[in-house]
């Protein structure tokens, strides 16, 4: 407005505010965010032993599903190494996450190890009656 009278608020260029008197957004301050957005947090960082045994347990548990004949226990290593590694993670002080895929990697470390052995004991019932049944009978190859 000009009413005539000289005002030196105004005269430096960093001071006007352009016609905006008071704007209602002069109050907040932006630091990057937009329209009342919280400031920016960094994620909170995962423990690398949850992130290994997660891994492993899920390693060990195809393994065990899909080459269960003939793996003959190599997946073994594999989920006793997911289960050491998720419970030293869930037993650590530390403030960071992972919890939950320790408790994955224990899970499924211990249900490849379970099922092994399910699979070993139906393989020696089945050689066992494979051997018992074979020399109950006897084949006469001169007969013919």
């Amino acid at each position: 407005m000009d009413n005539g009278y000289y005002d030196p608020e105004y005269d430096n260029v960093d001071n006007r505010n352009y016609g905006y008197m008071n704007s209602p957004y002069d109050q907040y301050q932006n630091n990057g965010n937009y329209y009342g957005q919280p400031p920016y947090q960094p994620a909170e960082k995962t423990n690398p032993l949850a992130i290994v045994s997660m891994i492993l347990g899920i390693v060990s548990a195809v393994i065990t599903v899909f080459c269960c004949c003939f793996s003959y226990g190599a997946n073994l290593p594999v989920a006793i190494a997911a289960i050491i590694t998720g419970v030293l993670q869930m037993k650590s002080k530390t403030n960071q996450k992972g919890h939950g895929m320790a408790l994955a990697g224990v899970i499924t470390g211990g249900a490849s190890i379970v099922l092994t052995l399910i699979a070993a004991a139906v393989l020696v019932v089945i050689y066992i009656i494979a051997i018992i049944s074979d020399s109950s009978t006897s084949y006469d190859y001169y007969s013919y």
